[in-house]
């Protein structure tokens, strides 16, 4: 009897070596693998944004970066003390 599930693995052409640069966003666990491949001098660029969970939160940022796009003053907020911005 097997118990367990056997999943094929393969190589990628194309692997992480010290020459990538990597970018990281995304929640808590990109904190903790950032802070891994931080001590192996990985170069790494992990959530300028802070820790986002909202994947749509996360595509409209990518894709004002790519279509170099800034925020404006109509972007952001000022409620309870802090500064606020839907996407991020």
């Amino acid at each position: 009897m097997k118990l367990q599930t056997s999943v094929p693995l393969y190589s990628e052409k194309e692997s992480i070596d010290y020459q990538s640069r990597l970018f990281l966003i995304g929640s808590c666990f990109v904190e903790n693998i950032g802070r891994k491949l931080e001590y192996y001098q990985f170069q790494t660029l992990q959530n300028p944004f802070g820790i986002l969970f909202h994947s749509i939160a996360i595509e409209n940022l990518i894709i004002r970066a790519i279509e170099e796009k800034t925020y404006t003053d109509a972007d952001v907020f000022y409620f309870n003390e802090r500064w606020h911005c839907f996407d991020a």
